[in-house]
């Protein structure tokens, strides 16, 4: 078992201030926090990147941009993510695939992702995520899908 605390990068992709996302990740980065983890929020509202250039993906590092340099290094150092995102047409936002599209294959290589979705309501708010990727918290239906990082950091202790 390893002493230092999981690193948890927490992404939140809304386009919108004050952001019902970015609420919810707040308090799942506290409840990390409790549970021994090291949390990050990038708020992509607040520290947006630009347009993803399909010429970077192999090497996010020789990006033009330094916020993407900077996310790319952020995501390096984690051990887990959480993507929140609101649910736009029934699915999850554009901001936050773009910042995904930004990154390659290897800053998640081998970690475990949770996903997290809210809406206004109890039908928006359950699965922007397509199927073959979404796990759910066994909770409420407020869909907080932090169930692989809360395994994640028990392992990890």
């Amino acid at each position: 078992m390893s002493t230092t605390p999981l690193q948890i990068v927490l992404v939140a992709g809304s386009a919108e201030q004050p952001s019902r996302t970015r609420a919810n990740l707040d308090v799942l980065a506290n409840i990390l926090r409790t549970l021994g983890a090291t949390t990050h929020i990038w708020d992509l509202f607040d520290d947006p990147l630009p347009l993803f250039d399909s010429r970077y993906y192999p090497d996010p590092y020789a990006n033009a941009s330094e916020a993407v340099r900077r996310f790319a290094r952020f995501a390096d150092r984690a051990d887990a993510f959480v993507w929140g995102s609101p649910v736009y047409h029934n699915s999850f936002s554009g901001i936050l695939k773009n910042a995904l599209d930004s990154l390659s294959i290897q800053q998640f290589r081998n970690k475990p992702v949770a996903l997290m979705s809210c809406g206004n309501s109890d039908r928006t708010g359950s699965q922007p995520w397509p199927s073959r990727c979404c796990y759910s918290y066994p909770g409420d239906h407020a869909s907080l899908r932090f169930y692989l990082c809360s395994r994640a950091i028990r392992s990890h202790k």
